[in-house]
């Protein structure tokens, strides 16, 4: 995502990425696709806090994630570097927010700084979060002026908009 974005958008555009296993090889797709230096990669999650936490490996990469889950085992556990997401925002000023966060949208979202966002695209996960997450973080974007716009939404993916 990050490649197609800074790509076809023109945008420079910071990712933060878990799967420490994953780190070469988003750089090495950037690189042959011309956006090192565009596209940045940070091995770190982002949170409330500077910290560090458990990130659950598993074979299926998109099932990996900060849950330890029984249905789902892991291979590895990797301690992983989390970055106050305040400090992130404020240090790279972003615009648009693209985010799959494997549930932990209804806790992170709310105490983003949002208002500096024009657009944002996420994975909403209501089999973890519930009606209550779902809630807060349309709640989150609302408050910061954006709206939910269905026609950039598809599912369990929203979009939310300012100014449409």
């Amino acid at each position: 995502m990050s490649t197609l974005i800074a790509k076809n958008c023109g945008a420079e555009v910071f990712s933060y990425e878990g799967n420490p296993g994953l780190i070469p090889y988003i750089e090495r797709v950037h690189e042959l696709n011309g956006v090192t230096g565009k596209a940045h990669i940070t091995h770190a999650l982002i949170g409330p806090r500077k910290s560090t936490a458990k990130f659950y490996v598993r074979g299926n990469i998109l099932a990996s994630s900060m849950t330890e889950m029984e249905d789902e085992p892991h291979h590895t556990v990797a301690n992983v570097a989390v970055l106050n997401a305040k400090t992130e925002f404020t240090r790279i000023k972003p615009t648009v927010l693209v985010c799959d966060i494997e549930g932990a949208e209804a806790d992170l979202i709310p105490q983003l700084p949002l208002d500096g966002l024009r657009a944002a695209v996420l994975e909403l996960h209501p089999q973890w979060i519930g009606q209550a997450g779902v809630k807060a973080v349309f709640d989150a974007f609302t408050a910061a002026g954006l709206t939910y716009f269905p026609k950039a939404s598809e599912g369990k993916v929203v979009t939310f908009l300012k100014g449409w």
